[in-house]
């Protein structure tokens, strides 16, 4: 059933864009940063905080200078805790944009739903026998400032939040990054 959310939000996105891209810009990029949660360990009850890196790729659909439709793949993995939490997921997000200087300058704000997928294994010395893996859709929420070097290349800083979810606790994790963007 965990894929089930997935398919839906994948042909949503799908449909949404193809509907979106007739009269609008397309953009796709690719983003490298960091990302970090806040685990309660299963075992002994202690909550830390972890980081690790982050990717994500994304795609998008501007319907005018101020609305987007994006959908975005991100992974964000291998928090090396003992046990170990991997991170992925897949979303769609309606984005609200406030372009300035003619726009080669602006902020977005991002508010979506994205199926975050966990999967906690033991590493050397860890607790846990065997692996888990569970999957939460939940609320996506963004936000970033963009600078545009031409009218097809830009790149985008943002800050990103998404719920998760792991032997039946849920959290956030946030993914700090750096992306460039190609409009076509």
């Amino acid at each position: 059933m965990k894929n089930a959310s997935s398919k839906i939000i994948l042909v949503a996105a799908l449909v949404g864009l193809s509907c979106a891209a007739q009269a609008a810009d397309i953009y796709l990029g690719l983003g490298l940063g960091g990302g970090g949660v806040r685990t309660t360990n299963p075992v002994n009850g202690v909550a830390d905080n972890f980081g690790a890196s982050a990717s994500q790729f994304l795609a998008g659909v501007k319907l005018n200078e101020n609305v987007a439709i994006e959908g975005e793949y991100v992974v964000m993995g291998q928090f090396q805790n003992s046990p170990r939490l991997d991170l992925s997921g897949a979303g769609i997000s309606a984005v609200a944009i406030m372009p300035f200087s003619n726009d080669k300058y602006s902020l977005f704000w991002k508010v979506g739903l994205m199926n975050m997928a966990s999967k906690l294994t033991a590493g050397p010395g860890g607790t846990l026998t065997a692996s888990s893996s569970e999957s939460k859709t939940g609320v996506s929420l963004g936000f970033g400032g963009q600078i545009a070097f031409t009218p097809n290349i830009a790149l985008r800083v943002m800050i990103n939040s998404y719920e998760y979810s792991y032997l039946s606790d849920t959290g956030r994790a946030a993914m700090i990054n750096a992306a460039g963007v190609f409009t076509f």
